[in-house]
């Protein structure tokens, strides 16, 4: 995208308040994690509960993203994205002042529907800003990480002074400046899709066929489990270096927050690698580091499993960008919005489950089989993505 369609001055400044807007609606949702014991005990539930109360947030945060393309397409991707960050701090009070575990549920589902509007519109944008998207698009999506080492710290200071309502409170200024930057700098660009497009595009003989090809399954198996990984680790990792470790919760989010400052690095690097090498040899050592990570917190909570545990998860969180990449790779550009937004969608449904597994293997098998399983999948994938490059399937 060039910079008069930009209408700013440069796509290094978009790339900025883009990433800062990812920032923004990853914050409210990972500040839930390191005071899940707090609402557990406030709530008076069980893990599995909170697992089904995240699930859903997560399922929302991906069924938002097929209708978010759809509408980018239609209005262009800056309406949708100032609605989204608007929303995203509404909904963060909501769920900050939740009086009772059913309306705690609700409201993070709603938290989660609204900042999936996000997602599809503002990596459609940056794509379209860039010849080469690998790196940019790890870029953006180190605003993730970059929330993961914010959150964790922020929201414990605030909680151990106050409640884990307070510590979840100032999240909602962080997208409503995000909001306030975005509509400063960002003009609307005017390139919708005339109605016979769109029409097209979401017919559903249309949506089944980009469904089908083979190179779509092959990549979204490789995303669902990535993100169901991302899924089990986001909800639960400061819970389980707590029971698991007996680890203090400042230590458990700082450890935490490590894991996502480390992938900070981590995105944009993969990303970079991404663009000289192949996306999958990327994707696969990721998913290696993130099945070495758990499996080495698994055999001990010392201070070098700690170590190894937390440099292979940041590595294996960090494969985000460059599976984006692999999507808009193989979308052509008239479907990048609503195509991308379907597989988002589809992909981060089933992935969604990660919370509500983890949390039911927790309340009735223990840490070894929730995240056991996990390692188990991760290197399922690792096994898909080798058999393709050495069979030739081309995928």
């Amino acid at each position: 995208m060039e910079e008069n369609r930009l209408g700013m001055k440069g796509t290094r400044l978009l790339l900025v308040v883009v990433t800062f807007s990812m920032f923004s609606t990853m914050v409210a949702r990972l500040a839930i994690s390191p005071v899940v014991p707090n609402i557990i005990d406030s709530f008076d539930v069980s893990s599995s509960a909170i697992g089904l109360a995240l699930t859903g947030m997560w399922a929302a945060y991906s069924l938002t993203q097929f209708p978010s393309g759809i509408l980018a397409d239609r209005v262009g991707e800056y309406h949708v994205i100032l609605a989204a960050l608007a929303l995203t701090s509404i909904a963060s009070i909501l769920v900050a002042i939740s009086p009772s575990y059913i309306l705690f549920v609700i409201f993070t589902i709603v938290l989660g529907a609204v900042a999936g509007l996000y997602f599809s519109p503002a990596t459609s944008l940056l794509t379209a800003a860039f010849d080469e998207t690998g790196q940019p698009l790890g870029i953006h999506s180190a605003g993730g990480p970059i929330a993961g080492l914010v959150a964790p710290i922020i929201t414990a200071a605030i909680t151990l002074r106050f409640d884990w309502r307070a510590g979840l409170l100032w999240t909602a200024s962080v997208s409503f400046i995000a909001f306030i930057l975005f509509k400063w700098y960002v003009t609307p660009v005017a390139s919708p899709a005339s109605p016979d497009q769109a029409r097209e595009q979401v017919k559903l003989a249309t949506l089944l066929e980009l469904l089908s090809r083979p190179s779509i399954i092959y990549t979204s198996i490789i995303g669902t489990v990535g993100y169901f990984s991302w899924h089990a680790f986001a909800t639960f990792f400061p819970t389980f270096l707590m029971e698991h470790g007996s680890i203090h919760p400042d230590t458990a989010s700082t450890v935490f927050g490590l894991v996502f400052a480390f992938s900070i690095v981590g995105m944009p690097l993969l990303g970079r690698l991404s663009d000289s090498l192949s996306r999958e040899s990327v994707l696969a050592f990721s998913m290696v580091c993130c099945a070495a990570g758990f499996s080495a917190l698994l055999v001990g909570i010392e201070f070098w499993n700690l170590a190894v545990g937390a440099v292979g998860l940041s590595f294996g969180i960090s494969w985000t960008g460059v599976l984006n990449a692999r999507y808009m790779d193989i979308f052509d550009r008239q479907e990048q919005g609503t195509g991308f937004g379907l597989v988002r969608t589809v992909v981060g449904i089933v992935s969604s489950s990660g919370s509500l597994v983890t949390g039911l293997l927790i309340d009735y098998s223990g840490w070894n089989s929730a995240y056991g399983l996990v390692v188990v999948l991760l290197l399922g994938c690792v096994s898909l993505i080798a058999a393709n490059k050495l069979a030739g399937w081309g995928w």
